[in-house]
């Protein structure tokens, strides 16, 4: 999202949601460089909740305290409509 903070200069805003308050989310690489290389300009809007109740936590991503930890994450193969190649065991 795009918007303007209360002196009139433009924000961009990044939404996560989290179920609690102490959750950790991910950001991916792109979005967490474009963050960092345009300090002040950008916003993570974190809403917190199970759905029925629900709060809205803003966090400026470029604060130097705080805590954010670099993961790497393997690569996955995920089968999509698989079911229509699969034969019944044992079947002709």
């Amino acid at each position: 999202m795009e918007g303007t903070d209360p002196q009139g200069q433009p924000v961009r805003v990044e939404v996560k949601k989290v179920d609690r308050p102490d959750a950790r989310f991910a950001m991916t690489n792109n979005e967490m460089s474009l963050m960092l290389t345009q300090p002040g300009g950008y916003l993570l809007a974190i809403v917190v909740g199970d759905g029925r109740h629900a709060q809205l936590l803003l966090l400026d991503p470029s604060l130097t305290d705080l805590p954010k930890e670099r993961v790497c994450r393997r690569w996955d193969w995920e089968f999509t409509d698989w079911s229509r190649f699969a034969r019944v065991a044992g079947g002709a």
